[in-house]
């Protein structure tokens, strides 16, 4: 296969990753880092998980398709998959973490995509807090994946992604859904009752998770609206789970405990 097709615009980002997960291009300390954090990934990444992984990331990309030269931050990057992936699609892309060993993951990769395709990508890695950024700085979409229920104060955080926002743009979640009750049960005996964690002067989510009643209801406080709400996923990535994927899209909405994740949109008033 060529850097072309390896790399293609084209193809959705579960074909991006399970390149990644597939091949050993990075140097071994970076390599090592980034199996660890892709471990269950890399032990089994069917149809099941590639099919949702993908839809992650549909309402970025049908936003951005609709601007022009979007913005968008990540915060909470991690290894920069999806970063990647959007800076691929000429979205300029600032990416933020707070751990810099997954961040020079990102940026070898960054690297070795630029190397590759002999082209620069729109794409930026910064370690840093969502709270110490510069607002003067705006963006057309912030992008969360598995991250907000990790940042604390909740509502300092909210304030502070509502000031980076350019007027009229989109906060877009990934987030777990609080309805599941196997989920509740899991993180309980995970976590108890300790939800935040505080050390020194750091405070952040311990798997605070929320629904997505609250999570809109906290956003409008800050006049965040929602704009959009989906539901996604109904079982864990275990190899049964590719056989039954057609009965998993099949699930109604309505049955909004079944779901283990959801996917909301928030627009900040023009």
């Amino acid at each position: 296969m060529s850097s072309e097709e390896m790399f293609s615009t084209s193809q959705d980002i579960s074909t991006f990753l399970d390149t990644w997960l597939t091949n050993k291009f990075l140097t071994e300390a970076k390599q090592k880092v980034f199996d660890n954090y892709y471990a269950s990934y890399i032990a089994h990444f069917g149809s099941y998980i590639r099919y949702h992984y993908a839809q992650q990331t549909i309402e970025v990309l049908e936003l951005a398709k609709n601007l022009e030269s979007p913005k968008l931050l990540e915060v909470g990057c991690g290894c920069g998959t999806e970063s990647l992936y959007f800076g691929l699609q000429g979205i300029d892309v600032t990416a933020v973490d707070i751990q810099d060993e997954l961040l020079g993951v990102a940026r070898e990769r960054k690297e070795i995509i630029e190397n590759q395709l002999a082209k620069k990508l729109p794409c930026e890695f910064i370690n840093s807090s969502v709270l110490e950024l510069d607002t003067t700085k705006k963006y057309d979409i912030i992008w969360m994946e598995q991250a907000f229920h990790h940042l604390e104060p909740r509502e300092k955080i909210i304030k502070k992604l509502s000031d980076l926002l350019s007027p009229g743009g989109y906060l877009v979640f990934s987030e777990t859904s609080a309805w599941n009750p196997l989920i509740q049960l899991f993180l309980f005996r995970f976590r108890g009752f300790n939800t935040i964690i505080k050390s020194g002067d750091h405070i952040w989510g311990n798997e605070r998770v929320l629904t997505p009643c609250g999570l809109s209801r906290a956003l409008g406080k800050v006049k965040l609206a929602t704009t959009s709400m989906r539901y996604f996923r109904t079982m864990p990535n275990i190899r049964l789970a590719d056989r039954l994927l057609e009965i998993d899209k099949a699930v109604p909405q309505l049955f909004f405990p079944l779901f283990t994740h959801y996917n909301l949109v928030a627009q900040k008033p023009a």
